[in-house]
Protein backbone atom coordinates (compact mmCIF):
# COMPACT_ATOMS: atom_id res chain seq x y z
CA UNK A 1 0.00 0.00 0.00
CA UNK A 2 3.12 2.41 0.72
CA UNK A 3 4.50 1.63 -2.66
CA UNK A 4 1.25 2.32 -4.51
CA UNK A 5 0.91 5.71 -2.12
CA UNK A 6 4.09 6.70 -3.24
CA UNK A 7 3.70 5.99 -6.74
CA UNK A 8 0.52 7.71 -7.22
CA UNK A 9 2.10 10.58 -5.27
CA UNK A 10 5.46 10.45 -7.67
CA UNK A 11 2.65 10.62 -10.46
CA UNK A 12 0.76 13.17 -9.74
CA UNK A 13 4.11 15.28 -9.47
CA UNK A 14 4.87 14.91 -12.72
CA UNK A 15 1.62 15.49 -14.32
CA UNK A 16 1.61 18.87 -12.29
CA UNK A 17 5.27 19.44 -13.71
CA UNK A 18 4.12 18.54 -17.25
CA UNK A 19 1.24 21.03 -16.70
CA UNK A 20 3.50 24.05 -15.76
CA UNK A 21 5.69 23.57 -18.17
CA UNK A 22 2.95 23.70 -20.75
CA UNK A 23 1.09 26.70 -19.48
CA UNK A 24 4.74 28.33 -19.64
CA UNK A 25 5.62 27.48 -23.05
CA UNK A 26 1.64 28.57 -23.82
CA UNK A 27 2.36 31.99 -22.08
CA UNK A 28 6.24 32.33 -24.23
CA UNK A 29 4.17 31.58 -27.47
CA UNK A 30 1.31 34.33 -26.63
CA UNK A 31 4.10 36.85 -25.31
CA UNK A 32 6.17 36.11 -28.87
CA UNK A 33 2.74 36.14 -30.73
CA UNK A 34 1.91 39.58 -28.78
CA UNK A 35 4.69 41.61 -29.59
CA UNK A 36 5.09 40.26 -32.98
CA UNK A 37 1.52 41.77 -33.47
CA UNK A 38 3.03 45.10 -31.69
CA UNK A 39 6.31 44.77 -34.37
CA UNK A 40 3.76 44.95 -37.21
CA UNK A 41 3.45 48.10 -39.08
CA UNK A 42 1.97 47.04 -42.43
CA UNK A 43 3.49 48.98 -44.52
CA UNK A 44 1.04 48.68 -47.15
CA UNK A 45 -1.72 49.38 -45.47
CA UNK A 46 -1.42 53.49 -46.02
CA UNK A 47 -1.18 53.02 -49.72
CA UNK A 48 -4.33 51.15 -50.02
CA UNK A 49 -6.23 53.75 -48.03
CA UNK A 50 -4.85 56.69 -49.97
CA UNK A 51 -5.96 54.55 -53.59
CA UNK A 52 -9.55 54.18 -51.81
CA UNK A 53 -9.61 57.91 -50.99
CA UNK A 54 -8.30 59.15 -54.39
CA UNK A 55 -11.53 56.87 -55.68
CA UNK A 56 -13.72 58.10 -53.60
CA UNK A 57 -12.21 61.64 -55.43
CA UNK A 58 -13.06 60.63 -58.44
CA UNK A 59 -16.36 60.03 -58.06
CA UNK A 60 -17.43 63.51 -56.96
CA UNK A 61 -16.38 64.76 -60.78
CA UNK A 62 -16.80 61.46 -62.58
CA UNK A 63 -20.10 60.22 -62.51
CA UNK A 64 -19.31 57.17 -64.84
CA UNK A 65 -17.18 54.83 -61.97
CA UNK A 66 -19.59 51.49 -62.10
CA UNK A 67 -21.43 50.28 -60.04
CA UNK A 68 -18.60 49.98 -57.23
CA UNK A 69 -18.80 53.84 -57.35
CA UNK A 70 -21.93 54.03 -57.64
CA UNK A 71 -22.35 51.87 -54.88
CA UNK A 72 -19.58 53.48 -52.67
CA UNK A 73 -21.01 56.89 -53.26
CA UNK A 74 -24.90 56.24 -52.69
CA UNK A 75 -23.37 54.44 -49.29
CA UNK A 76 -21.10 57.30 -47.79
CA UNK A 77 -24.09 59.89 -49.03
CA UNK A 78 -26.30 57.92 -46.72
CA UNK A 79 -24.04 57.63 -43.84
CA UNK A 80 -22.57 60.65 -44.45
CA UNK A 81 -24.60 63.50 -45.95
CA UNK A 82 -22.49 66.16 -46.85
CA UNK A 83 -19.53 64.91 -44.77
CA UNK A 84 -19.37 62.78 -47.41
CA UNK A 85 -17.26 64.97 -49.22
CA UNK A 86 -14.85 65.20 -46.50
CA UNK A 87 -14.59 61.67 -45.75
CA UNK A 88 -11.96 60.83 -47.83
CA UNK A 89 -9.54 63.46 -46.57
CA UNK A 90 -9.42 62.19 -43.35
CA UNK A 91 -8.73 58.68 -44.80
CA UNK A 92 -5.62 60.52 -46.65
CA UNK A 93 -4.82 61.73 -42.99
CA UNK A 94 -5.09 58.90 -41.39
CA UNK A 95 -2.83 57.21 -44.03
CA UNK A 96 0.04 59.88 -44.02
CA UNK A 97 -0.28 59.66 -40.04
CA UNK A 98 -0.03 55.92 -40.16
CA UNK A 99 2.94 56.10 -42.38
CA UNK A 100 4.46 58.68 -40.12
CA UNK A 101 3.46 57.86 -36.25
CA UNK A 102 3.15 54.35 -37.10
CA UNK A 103 6.89 53.67 -35.29
CA UNK A 104 6.82 55.63 -33.06
CA UNK A 105 3.44 54.25 -31.61
CA UNK A 106 1.52 57.42 -31.66
CA UNK A 107 -0.49 56.33 -34.70
CA UNK A 108 -4.08 55.23 -32.08
CA UNK A 109 -4.27 58.83 -30.80
CA UNK A 110 -3.42 60.07 -33.75
CA UNK A 111 -6.53 58.40 -35.26
CA UNK A 112 -9.19 58.87 -32.58
CA UNK A 113 -8.62 62.58 -33.41
CA UNK A 114 -9.00 62.24 -36.38
CA UNK A 115 -12.56 60.37 -36.05
CA UNK A 116 -13.15 63.03 -33.20
CA UNK A 117 -12.87 66.00 -35.85
CA UNK A 118 -14.84 64.00 -38.19
CA UNK A 119 -17.67 63.50 -36.44
CA UNK A 120 -18.20 67.21 -34.72
CA UNK A 121 -17.96 68.39 -38.19
CA UNK A 122 -21.07 65.93 -39.30
CA UNK A 123 -22.86 67.23 -36.11
CA UNK A 124 -22.07 70.92 -37.59
CA UNK A 125 -23.36 69.97 -40.95
CA UNK A 126 -26.02 68.46 -39.76
CA UNK A 127 -27.30 71.91 -37.02
CA UNK A 128 -26.50 73.58 -40.08
CA UNK A 129 -28.18 71.71 -42.98
CA UNK A 130 -31.07 69.84 -41.93
CA UNK A 131 -34.33 70.69 -41.54
CA UNK A 132 -34.72 69.18 -38.91
CA UNK A 133 -31.84 68.91 -36.62
CA UNK A 134 -33.36 66.92 -33.52
CA UNK A 135 -34.95 64.23 -35.73
CA UNK A 136 -33.50 60.70 -35.64
CA UNK A 137 -34.54 57.30 -37.44
CA UNK A 138 -33.43 55.48 -40.72
CA UNK A 139 -35.61 58.01 -42.78
CA UNK A 140 -32.12 60.40 -42.12
CA UNK A 141 -30.07 58.10 -44.60
CA UNK A 142 -32.22 58.91 -47.73
CA UNK A 143 -32.14 62.56 -46.43
CA UNK A 144 -28.33 62.19 -46.35
CA UNK A 145 -28.59 60.28 -50.10
CA UNK A 146 -30.18 64.14 -50.99
CA UNK A 147 -27.83 65.91 -49.14
CA UNK A 148 -30.07 67.70 -46.65
CA UNK A 149 -28.06 67.03 -42.98
CA UNK A 150 -25.18 64.94 -42.57
CA UNK A 151 -26.92 61.23 -42.99
CA UNK A 152 -27.43 58.65 -40.72
CA UNK A 153 -24.66 58.84 -38.40
CA UNK A 154 -24.07 62.53 -38.27
CA UNK A 155 -27.90 63.15 -38.06
CA UNK A 156 -28.41 60.76 -35.22
CA UNK A 157 -25.12 61.79 -32.82
CA UNK A 158 -26.04 65.58 -34.38
CA UNK A 159 -29.95 65.00 -32.97
CA UNK A 160 -28.70 63.55 -29.56
CA UNK A 161 -26.27 66.60 -28.94
CA UNK A 162 -28.91 68.97 -30.22
CA UNK A 163 -31.93 67.24 -27.83
CA UNK A 164 -29.68 67.90 -25.07
CA UNK A 165 -28.08 71.21 -25.21
CA UNK A 166 -29.73 72.97 -28.17
CA UNK A 167 -28.92 73.93 -31.21
CA UNK A 168 -26.32 77.15 -30.80
CA UNK A 169 -24.54 75.53 -28.11
CA UNK A 170 -24.06 72.09 -29.93
CA UNK A 171 -22.41 73.98 -33.08
CA UNK A 172 -20.31 76.61 -30.41
CA UNK A 173 -18.93 73.45 -28.63
CA UNK A 174 -18.53 71.41 -31.86
CA UNK A 175 -16.33 74.09 -33.54
CA UNK A 176 -14.42 74.36 -30.70
CA UNK A 177 -13.46 70.41 -30.30
CA UNK A 178 -12.98 70.75 -34.33
CA UNK A 179 -10.39 73.46 -33.56
CA UNK A 180 -8.67 71.65 -30.43
CA UNK A 181 -8.52 68.41 -32.30
CA UNK A 182 -7.03 70.22 -35.32
CA UNK A 183 -4.46 71.22 -33.82
CA UNK A 184 -3.46 68.44 -31.44
CA UNK A 185 -3.33 66.01 -34.63
CA UNK A 186 -0.57 68.54 -36.29
CA UNK A 187 1.20 68.14 -32.90
CA UNK A 188 0.79 71.83 -31.73
CA UNK A 189 -0.95 72.91 -28.89
CA UNK A 190 -4.28 75.75 -28.95
CA UNK A 191 -2.19 78.42 -27.36
CA UNK A 192 0.56 78.06 -29.32
CA UNK A 193 -1.69 77.98 -32.22
CA UNK A 194 -3.99 81.26 -31.02
CA UNK A 195 -0.08 83.32 -30.30
CA UNK A 196 0.69 82.49 -33.68
CA UNK A 197 -2.68 83.66 -35.39
CA UNK A 198 -2.76 86.73 -33.20
CA UNK A 199 0.69 87.34 -34.35
CA UNK A 200 -0.03 86.73 -38.17
CA UNK A 201 -2.62 89.26 -37.91
CA UNK A 202 -1.04 92.05 -35.86
CA UNK A 203 1.68 92.10 -38.59
CA UNK A 204 -0.75 92.34 -41.15
CA UNK A 205 -2.15 95.17 -39.23
CA UNK A 206 1.55 96.77 -38.92
CA UNK A 207 2.00 95.90 -42.56
CA UNK A 208 -1.10 97.82 -43.38
CA UNK A 209 -0.56 100.51 -41.53
CA UNK A 210 2.93 101.07 -42.40
CA UNK A 211 1.96 101.21 -45.97
CA UNK A 212 -0.44 103.45 -45.61
CA UNK A 213 1.68 105.88 -43.55
CA UNK A 214 4.24 105.81 -46.58
CA UNK A 215 1.48 106.75 -48.74
CA UNK A 216 0.63 109.66 -46.90
CA UNK A 217 4.24 110.53 -46.56
CA UNK A 218 4.94 109.99 -50.54
CA UNK A 219 1.49 112.22 -51.14
CA UNK A 220 2.76 115.11 -48.97
CA UNK A 221 5.82 114.90 -50.30
CA UNK A 222 4.29 115.05 -53.94
CA UNK A 223 2.02 118.20 -52.58
CA UNK A 224 5.41 120.01 -50.70
CA UNK A 225 8.16 118.95 -53.55
CA UNK A 226 9.64 118.25 -49.94
CA UNK A 227 13.61 118.15 -50.36
CA UNK A 228 15.67 115.06 -49.70
CA UNK A 229 19.10 114.64 -48.74
CA UNK A 230 21.21 112.04 -51.95
CA UNK A 231 23.35 111.04 -49.10
CA UNK A 232 24.22 110.37 -45.73
CA UNK A 233 26.50 112.58 -43.71
CA UNK A 234 28.21 111.40 -40.24
CA UNK A 235 27.44 112.77 -37.83
CA UNK A 236 23.86 113.69 -38.35
CA UNK A 237 23.42 117.01 -39.27
CA UNK A 238 19.92 118.29 -39.74
CA UNK A 239 18.52 121.00 -42.30
CA UNK A 240 17.19 124.24 -41.12
CA UNK A 241 15.14 127.19 -42.85
CA UNK A 242 12.55 129.63 -41.63
CA UNK A 243 10.09 127.49 -42.10
CA UNK A 244 9.56 123.62 -40.74
CA UNK A 245 10.72 120.68 -42.98
CA UNK A 246 8.90 117.63 -42.94
CA UNK A 247 12.38 116.73 -41.29
CA UNK A 248 11.88 118.85 -38.43
CA UNK A 249 7.82 118.14 -38.37
CA UNK A 250 9.05 114.32 -37.68
CA UNK A 251 11.90 115.19 -34.70
CA UNK A 252 9.99 117.65 -32.44
CA UNK A 253 12.42 119.78 -30.93
CA UNK A 254 12.68 120.41 -27.32
CA UNK A 255 12.53 123.79 -25.58
CA UNK A 256 15.22 125.30 -23.91
CA UNK A 257 13.82 124.49 -20.35
CA UNK A 258 13.08 120.39 -21.18
CA UNK A 259 16.81 120.15 -22.69
CA UNK A 260 17.19 117.47 -19.94
CA UNK A 261 14.10 115.29 -21.21
CA UNK A 262 14.20 112.24 -23.31
CA UNK A 263 13.38 113.08 -26.89
CA UNK A 264 12.91 111.19 -29.93
CA UNK A 265 16.10 111.94 -31.53
CA UNK A 266 17.67 110.97 -28.41
CA UNK A 267 16.44 107.41 -28.56
CA UNK A 268 16.82 106.68 -31.81
CA UNK A 269 20.64 107.43 -31.11
CA UNK A 270 20.15 105.52 -27.81
CA UNK A 271 19.45 102.43 -30.30
CA UNK A 272 22.33 102.51 -32.62
CA UNK A 273 25.17 103.56 -29.94
CA UNK A 274 25.57 100.66 -27.45
CA UNK A 275 26.12 101.91 -23.74
CA UNK A 276 24.95 105.37 -24.68
CA UNK A 277 21.94 106.37 -22.35
CA UNK A 278 21.67 110.12 -22.65
CA UNK A 279 22.34 112.81 -25.73
CA UNK A 280 21.53 116.21 -24.61
CA UNK A 281 22.92 118.81 -27.50
CA UNK A 282 21.38 122.04 -28.65
CA UNK A 283 20.70 121.87 -32.58
CA UNK A 284 22.02 125.19 -34.70
CA UNK A 285 18.16 125.31 -36.35
CA UNK A 286 18.38 129.28 -36.17
CA UNK A 287 21.20 129.89 -37.92
CA UNK A 288 21.51 130.56 -41.17
CA UNK A 289 21.76 128.42 -44.28
CA UNK A 290 23.45 130.50 -46.41
CA UNK A 291 26.06 130.93 -43.72
CA UNK A 292 27.15 127.76 -43.72
CA UNK A 293 30.26 125.65 -46.13
CA UNK A 294 29.29 122.70 -46.49
CA UNK A 295 26.50 121.48 -49.08
CA UNK A 296 24.33 118.23 -49.81
CA UNK A 297 22.92 118.07 -52.77
CA UNK A 298 18.98 117.39 -53.09
CA UNK A 299 16.69 117.12 -56.06
CA UNK A 300 13.22 117.52 -56.25
CA UNK A 301 10.20 115.36 -56.40
CA UNK A 302 9.43 112.94 -59.49
CA UNK A 303 7.22 114.17 -60.26
CA UNK A 304 8.97 117.61 -60.21
CA UNK A 305 10.77 118.70 -63.22
CA UNK A 306 13.67 116.66 -63.96
CA UNK A 307 15.90 118.54 -66.16
CA UNK A 308 15.74 121.49 -63.41
CA UNK A 309 19.52 121.67 -62.06
CA UNK A 310 19.95 120.73 -58.14
CA UNK A 311 19.81 123.26 -55.94
CA UNK A 312 23.06 123.58 -53.18
CA UNK A 313 21.84 123.58 -49.27
CA UNK A 314 24.46 124.10 -47.13
CA UNK A 315 24.24 121.94 -43.85
CA UNK A 316 25.83 123.37 -40.37
CA UNK A 317 28.73 121.47 -39.21
CA UNK A 318 28.81 120.87 -35.38
CA UNK A 319 31.75 121.82 -33.60
CA UNK A 320 34.30 119.25 -32.52
CA UNK A 321 32.76 119.44 -28.44
CA UNK A 322 29.40 118.47 -29.56
CA UNK A 323 30.50 115.68 -32.11
CA UNK A 324 29.67 112.27 -30.32
CA UNK A 325 33.34 110.47 -30.87
CA UNK A 326 32.64 106.40 -30.81
CA UNK A 327 36.30 106.17 -30.04
CA UNK A 328 36.03 108.35 -26.75
CA UNK A 329 32.69 106.15 -25.76
CA UNK A 330 34.69 102.56 -26.76
CA UNK A 331 37.81 103.04 -24.62
CA UNK A 332 36.95 101.11 -21.02
CA UNK A 333 38.87 102.02 -17.98
CA UNK A 334 41.99 99.60 -17.02
CA UNK A 335 41.33 96.39 -15.61
CA UNK A 336 42.23 97.08 -11.71
CA UNK A 337 43.04 93.46 -10.04
CA UNK A 338 41.46 93.08 -7.14
CA UNK A 339 43.23 93.05 -3.89
CA UNK A 340 44.81 90.28 -1.70
CA UNK A 341 42.94 91.31 0.84
CA UNK A 342 39.64 90.46 0.13
CA UNK A 343 40.92 87.11 0.38
CA UNK A 344 41.23 85.63 3.53
CA UNK A 345 43.99 84.49 5.57
CA UNK A 346 44.73 81.16 7.05
CA UNK A 347 45.41 81.76 11.07
CA UNK A 348 47.69 79.25 11.73
CA UNK A 349 51.04 77.90 9.72
CA UNK A 350 49.19 75.09 7.76
CA UNK A 351 49.91 72.01 10.37
CA UNK A 352 47.41 70.80 12.18
CA UNK A 353 49.33 68.25 14.39
CA UNK A 354 52.50 69.03 16.49
CA UNK A 355 55.65 67.29 16.81
CA UNK A 356 54.57 65.48 19.92
CA UNK A 357 51.58 64.28 18.27
CA UNK A 358 53.19 63.13 15.17
CA UNK A 359 56.08 61.22 17.16
CA UNK A 360 53.55 59.63 19.36
CA UNK A 361 51.60 58.38 16.42
CA UNK A 362 54.59 57.25 15.13
CA UNK A 363 55.47 55.17 17.80
CA UNK A 364 52.18 53.90 18.49
CA UNK A 365 51.68 53.12 14.28
CA UNK A 366 55.32 50.68 15.32
CA UNK A 367 54.13 48.74 17.81
CA UNK A 368 51.17 48.12 16.53
CA UNK A 369 52.52 46.54 13.48
CA UNK A 370 55.39 44.98 15.94
CA UNK A 371 52.45 43.26 17.73
CA UNK A 372 51.64 41.09 14.98
CA UNK A 373 55.02 40.06 14.02
CA UNK A 374 55.69 43.38 11.06
CA UNK A 375 59.13 45.30 11.80
CA UNK A 376 59.12 48.76 10.68
CA UNK A 377 60.43 52.11 11.07
CA UNK A 378 59.32 55.59 10.59
CA UNK A 379 61.79 57.13 7.54
CA UNK A 380 59.77 60.48 7.57
CA UNK A 381 56.33 61.98 8.64
CA UNK A 382 54.49 64.26 5.68
CA UNK A 383 51.50 66.13 7.98
CA UNK A 384 48.84 67.61 5.38
CA UNK A 385 45.31 69.27 5.77
CA UNK A 386 43.04 66.45 5.81
CA UNK A 387 45.74 63.50 6.50
CA UNK A 388 49.33 63.06 8.04
CA UNK A 389 51.31 60.26 5.77
CA UNK A 390 53.80 57.85 7.39
CA UNK A 391 56.68 56.64 5.64
CA UNK A 392 57.17 53.25 6.97
CA UNK A 393 60.46 50.70 5.69
CA UNK A 394 59.76 47.45 6.26
CA UNK A 395 62.42 44.62 7.12
CA UNK A 396 63.78 42.62 4.73
CA UNK A 397 61.45 39.74 3.43
CA UNK A 398 58.44 41.43 4.93
CA UNK A 399 55.58 41.68 2.41
CA UNK A 400 53.58 44.75 1.81
CA UNK A 401 50.48 42.64 1.69
CA UNK A 402 50.88 41.68 5.26
CA UNK A 403 51.11 45.50 5.86
CA UNK A 404 47.88 46.04 3.60
CA UNK A 405 45.84 43.47 4.90
CA UNK A 406 46.16 45.25 9.18
CA UNK A 407 44.33 47.94 7.59
CA UNK A 408 42.05 47.73 10.10
CA UNK A 409 43.67 46.42 13.10
CA UNK A 410 46.01 49.69 12.66
CA UNK A 411 42.47 51.94 12.59
CA UNK A 412 41.52 50.28 15.14
CA UNK A 413 44.43 50.46 17.37
CA UNK A 414 44.83 54.23 16.36
CA UNK A 415 40.78 55.22 16.71
CA UNK A 416 41.30 56.60 13.07
CA UNK A 417 38.31 56.61 10.74
CA UNK A 418 39.95 54.92 7.83
CA UNK A 419 43.72 54.03 7.05
CA UNK A 420 44.97 53.87 3.32
CA UNK A 421 48.05 51.86 3.04
CA UNK A 422 50.07 51.96 -0.46
CA UNK A 423 53.72 51.06 -1.57
CA UNK A 424 55.38 54.63 -2.53
CA UNK A 425 56.83 54.81 -5.91
CA UNK A 426 60.55 54.92 -6.62
CA UNK A 427 61.08 54.30 -2.89
CA UNK A 428 61.73 51.37 -0.58
CA UNK A 429 59.09 52.25 1.28
CA UNK A 430 55.63 52.28 2.66
CA UNK A 431 53.04 55.28 2.79
CA UNK A 432 50.53 54.71 5.52
CA UNK A 433 47.80 57.64 5.41
CA UNK A 434 46.11 58.68 8.50
CA UNK A 435 43.45 60.84 8.91
CA UNK A 436 43.78 63.88 11.24
CA UNK A 437 41.78 64.57 14.15
CA UNK A 438 41.19 67.83 12.97
CA UNK A 439 41.08 68.93 9.42
CA UNK A 440 42.55 72.58 8.52
CA UNK A 441 40.97 74.96 5.85
CA UNK A 442 43.39 75.44 2.34
CA UNK A 443 43.19 79.23 2.02
CA UNK A 444 43.44 80.32 -1.96
CA UNK A 445 45.12 83.59 -0.47
CA UNK A 446 48.36 81.48 0.85
CA UNK A 447 48.30 79.76 -2.75
CA UNK A 448 48.12 83.35 -4.72
CA UNK A 449 50.60 85.05 -2.27
CA UNK A 450 53.55 82.34 -2.92
CA UNK A 451 56.80 83.22 -5.22
CA UNK A 452 55.82 80.31 -7.60
CA UNK A 453 52.53 81.68 -8.66
CA UNK A 454 54.04 84.81 -8.95
CA UNK A 455 56.46 84.27 -10.82
CA UNK A 456 54.86 81.67 -13.23
CA UNK A 457 54.08 84.61 -16.59
CA UNK A 458 51.29 82.21 -17.86
CA UNK A 459 47.72 83.69 -17.56
CA UNK A 460 46.18 80.68 -17.23
CA UNK A 461 48.45 79.44 -14.27
CA UNK A 462 45.73 78.43 -11.59
CA UNK A 463 46.04 77.08 -7.54
CA UNK A 464 44.33 73.77 -7.11
CA UNK A 465 45.44 73.08 -3.42
CA UNK A 466 47.41 71.24 -1.44
CA UNK A 467 48.34 67.61 -1.80
CA UNK A 468 48.68 65.01 1.13
CA UNK A 469 52.42 65.94 2.21
CA UNK A 470 50.83 69.81 2.45
CA UNK A 471 52.45 71.40 -0.46
CA UNK A 472 50.80 73.75 -3.10
CA UNK A 473 49.34 72.43 -6.18
CA UNK A 474 49.60 74.50 -9.08
CA UNK A 475 48.25 73.60 -12.54
CA UNK A 476 48.54 75.66 -16.22
CA UNK A 477 45.44 75.43 -18.14
CA UNK A 478 47.29 76.29 -21.46
CA UNK A 479 48.85 72.77 -20.84
CA UNK A 480 46.09 71.12 -20.61
CA UNK A 481 43.29 70.31 -23.67
CA UNK A 482 40.70 68.95 -21.50
CA UNK A 483 39.78 68.97 -17.75
CA UNK A 484 37.14 67.05 -16.20
CA UNK A 485 36.44 67.86 -12.47
CA UNK A 486 34.15 64.68 -11.21
CA UNK A 487 33.82 63.03 -7.48
CA UNK A 488 30.88 62.41 -5.15
CA UNK A 489 28.90 64.54 -3.03
CA UNK A 490 30.54 66.89 -0.89
CA UNK A 491 33.68 65.90 -2.64
CA UNK A 492 34.84 69.25 -3.79
CA UNK A 493 34.34 69.73 -7.01
CA UNK A 494 32.27 73.32 -6.60
CA UNK A 495 35.38 74.53 -4.52
CA UNK A 496 37.79 73.21 -6.80
CA UNK A 497 35.68 75.15 -9.92
CA UNK A 498 35.80 77.99 -7.40
CA UNK A 499 39.61 78.34 -7.08
CA UNK A 500 40.23 78.68 -10.52
CA UNK A 501 38.17 81.03 -11.40
CA UNK A 502 39.27 83.02 -8.73
CA UNK A 503 42.58 82.67 -9.78
CA UNK A 504 41.61 83.56 -13.15
CA UNK A 505 40.09 87.21 -12.28
CA UNK A 506 43.88 87.79 -10.16
CA UNK A 507 46.34 87.00 -13.10
CA UNK A 508 44.53 87.69 -16.12
CA UNK A 509 42.71 91.34 -17.50
CA UNK A 510 39.10 90.47 -19.65
CA UNK A 511 41.02 91.47 -22.56
CA UNK A 512 43.36 88.57 -21.94
CA UNK A 513 40.78 85.47 -20.93
CA UNK A 514 37.45 85.21 -21.95
CA UNK A 515 34.76 82.65 -19.63
CA UNK A 516 31.53 81.42 -20.84
CA UNK A 517 30.01 79.93 -17.43
CA UNK A 518 27.24 77.26 -17.73
CA UNK A 519 25.15 76.38 -14.23
CA UNK A 520 21.58 74.13 -15.26
CA UNK A 521 21.66 73.84 -11.33
CA UNK A 522 21.19 77.98 -10.88
CA UNK A 523 23.10 77.14 -7.62
CA UNK A 524 27.26 77.69 -8.05
CA UNK A 525 27.81 80.68 -10.78
CA UNK A 526 25.35 82.50 -10.30
CA UNK A 527 27.38 84.95 -8.45
CA UNK A 528 29.66 85.45 -11.29
CA UNK A 529 27.42 87.38 -13.24
CA UNK A 530 28.79 91.34 -13.93
CA UNK A 531 32.44 90.51 -14.16
CA UNK A 532 34.17 91.90 -17.12
CA UNK A 533 35.65 88.22 -17.91
CA UNK A 534 32.08 86.90 -19.28
CA UNK A 535 31.67 86.00 -22.88
CA UNK A 536 27.98 85.94 -21.88
CA UNK A 537 26.06 85.93 -18.54
CA UNK A 538 26.13 82.74 -16.84
CA UNK A 539 23.86 80.16 -18.88
CA UNK A 540 21.36 78.46 -16.72
CA UNK A 541 18.64 77.09 -19.62
CA UNK A 542 20.01 73.88 -21.20
CA UNK A 543 19.07 74.73 -24.72
CA UNK A 544 21.41 77.92 -24.75
CA UNK A 545 23.70 75.26 -23.31
CA UNK A 546 23.34 73.39 -26.08
CA UNK A 547 24.04 76.35 -28.33
CA UNK A 548 27.10 77.75 -26.44
CA UNK A 549 28.80 74.26 -26.69
CA UNK A 550 28.25 73.92 -30.29
CA UNK A 551 29.80 77.43 -30.84
CA UNK A 552 32.46 76.58 -28.53
CA UNK A 553 33.13 73.44 -30.44
CA UNK A 554 33.36 75.39 -33.56
CA UNK A 555 35.39 78.14 -32.65
CA UNK A 556 37.59 75.47 -31.31
CA UNK A 557 38.03 73.71 -34.38
CA UNK A 558 38.57 77.12 -36.45
CA UNK A 559 41.87 77.97 -33.51
CA UNK A 560 43.39 74.41 -33.63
Amino acid sequence: MANTKQKSKKTTKKVSDEKQKASSKTATLSKQVGSSDEKRTYPALPYIIGLFALFIVLTFFVPETGFLGAYISKTLLGLFGAGYYYFPFLLILIAIFWKRDIAKGAIRSKIVLALTNFVFLLIVLNTLSAEDPSAYGFALYKFGQELNGAGFIGGQIGALFVNMLGELPTVLLSFLTIFITTVFMFGSTPKATIRAIIKFFREIDFGVEADEDNNNNNEEKEENLTIQPVKKVKPPAFITSDEKNPIQQRFELPDEDDTHKEKSFTQTAERDIVGLKEINREMPWDEPVSDNKQAIHTEHNRKADFHEEAKNINVPILDSSEKLLLDDLSDKAPYIFPPMSLLAQSESDGLTLSENDIQRTSQKLVDTLASFGVQTRVLSTSCGPTVTRYELQPESGVRVKSISNLADDISLHLAATSVRIESIPGKAAVGIEIPNRSVSTVRLHDLLDTNVCKENKSKLFVSLGMDVAGNAVYLDIAKMPHLLIAGATGMGKSVCINSLIISLLYRATPDEVKLILIDPKRVELSDYNGIPHLLVPVINEPKKAAGTLNWACIEMEKRY
